[in-house]
């Protein structure tokens, strides 16, 4: 989504939560410096050769975007019984015991991109299952996103008001590629893709790669995660983020097919 489409979206949405634009921007040009210092040391790859292969990748593919809904174990259990990947049986050498074993290692099919939502990547990561890009605010589980993209994966990092702090103390710890986006006036090197959730933000960046379709896995948009340390008033701004997101999801759906795997909600 161009910025000056994007550009109204966020108006309302800076209006609705009373976000700071000038936080949102102060955090896009930290993220800047964070990734120029990562790809001038060679801990991190180059932006623009990150955003060709970003494209070569997933041009013409159809992705499956995992969210982090009560529903996604559940769907994910009936992506193995339906075969969208193949249990490729791999020969594993263990040297303390002194054998070999064969395990199923999921090998998805060659047409299909995975990408998850933040903390749904650990999801992934506990089946054995490596996700090709992760759309992420680094608000959940860091270490699997890490190792994540240690072993493959695109993160598209996510900078705005709120989460400079976490930004400051683990952007410096990843190694590989890295998309660096925001959601206010794109600032140097940092892009901005459109959308507001990990999730829909994650929509909105495959669209910008040329994806043909959009599958949404784990999306739940009316209920909020049950966590017994998560107040009644944060549950009721998860709930109203929630809205947001599946107006933009919508939005989205204009201009190119995107559904939930278990049906689009009434």
């Amino acid at each position: 989504m161009r910025f000056e489409i994007w550009k109204p979206f966020y108006r309302e949405i800076t209006k609705d939560f009373n976000f700071s634009e000038k936080k949102d921007q102060e955090s896009a040009k930290l993220l800047a410096g964070l990734i120029e210092e990562g790809v001038d040391s060679g801990r991190l790859e180059d932006i623009e050769r990150t955003l060709i292969s970003a494209g070569e990748r997933l041009s013409r593919k159809k992705a499956y975007v995992f969210g982090g809904g009560p529903n996604l174990e559940k769907e994910l259990d009936m992506i193995e019984k339906i075969g969208l990947f193949d249990l490729t049986p791999e020969t594993i050498y263990n040297k303390a015991a002194d054998f070999t074993r064969t395990i199923p290692t999921p090998k998805w099919k060659r047409d299909i991109v995975k990408i998850t939502a933040d903390g749904t990547t650990q999801k992934l990561m506990d089946r054995g299952i490596i996700p090709d890009f992760i759309v992420t605010d680094l608000d959940g589980d860091i270490c699997s996103q890490i190792e994540a993209v240690e072993k493959g994966a695109i993160m598209a990092v996510h900078a705005h008001g709120d989460n400079m702090a976490v930004l400051k103390d683990w952007v410096p710890h990843i190694k590989g590629s890295i998309i660096p986006t925001c959601q206010c006036d794109p600032v140097s090197i940092v892009r901005n893709f459109g959308g507001f959730t990990d999730g829909d933000r994650a929509v909105f960046f495959s669209q910008e790669m040329g994806v043909k379709g959009v599958i949404l896995v784990g999306f739940n948009m009316n209920t909020v995660g049950n966590k017994p340390d998560v107040s009644s008033k944060e549950i009721r701004l998860k709930a109203k983020k929630l809205d947001w997101a599946f107006s933009l999801l919508g939005f989205a759906r204009n201009s190119m097919p995107v559904d939930f795997f278990c049906g689009w909600p009434l």
